[in-house]
Order: structure tokens, then sequence, then C-alpha cells
């Protein structure tokens, strides 16, 4: 299999640790072309690390399988709470294109704050994808190893 056609980190909303049935349809899952955050943490003077006292804005883009699934993400920012994202790190499908594995996860908290939709339709509408650039206002972030690590490291946001 060539590389491009791997999907190397795949969006699941909502809590994938606590969510593994909602997991099963391939097709929850949007394929995130890049996203960035910048969190600073510093020490106090006795050493200790600090909380982090800043909140701060994640964005990502990602691509839509079909139009009508980026209703799950319209809804999340219609909401007044918070809501869970699930990045998942090399995320393997079986047969049935059920989620089986994948080799790490970060799972964010956040109000999703900003949508901008890009679509383009194809003459053959076998490829027609949204591209969506969204900004969320992230309250925590949680580090975990893959489905069947526990390993894990959170960083809640004041």
């Amino acid at each position: 299999m060539e590389l491009r056609n791997k999907i190397k980190i795949s969006l699941f909303v909502g809590d994938v640790q606590n969510s593994w049935e909602n997991t099963k349809d391939k097709d929850r899952f949007f394929t995130i072309q890049r996203f960035n955050y910048n969190l600073l943490k510093n020490r106090y003077d006795s050493g200790t690390p600090c909380e982090i006292t800043e909140r701060t804005v994640m964005e990502f883009e990602l691509k839509s399988p079909r139009i009508n699934q980026l209703q799950e993400l319209y809804g999340k920012m219609r909401e007044k709470e918070t809501s869970f994202f699930s990045f998942l790190f090399n995320p393997r499908f079986g047969e049935n294109n059920e989620l089986v594995e994948y080799d790490g996860a970060m799972i964010v908290e956040g109000c999703l704050c900003l949508m901008c939709e890009n679509y383009v339709s194809h003459e053959s509408k076998v490829d027609e994808r949204v591209t969506m650039l969204a900004s969320l206002m992230l309250y925590s972030v949680t580090y975990t190893g893959g489905a069947n690590n526990a390993s894990q490291v959170s960083l809640r946001l004041i």
C-alpha cells in the first residue's frame, strides 16, 4: 500500500476512550490535514510546574467524506458546554470499516468557536469532499497510548 493512501490522523467527535462502541463506523471519522496549538507551561521558583494559565486555541483543517457528515460539527458549535474531540494517530480499520486499533490519541476538550467551509464539486462526484478549517478553544488535552495502552498524560487549562 502506498504511503499516501494511509490515513495518518483521524478526528472522532467524542472521547474515543469512553465511546468505543460509537467508533465502529469509519464514516464517523474525519481526515485531519493539519493541526496546531501552542501551550506555555512554566515552573515556579521552587521548580514545580505551574498550571497552564492561559487558554489557547487549536486550529485544525479536516476533510469530510460527505457533506452531510458536517452536521455533527455544526451541532457542537451550537452547544454551550465543552465537547470532546479525539485525534487518533495511525488508525487502522478492519474489513467492515470499523476501528480496530490506533497507535496513540490526543483527546481534547473545548468549545468549537469557528468553522470555515470550502466545498469543491467534481464532475464525477466520486471524490466530492468538503475541506473545513476549524478553531477550538481548548480546556484540556489528554495524550494517551493506543487502544490497548492505558498510559496517559493530562493537561488541564485554567
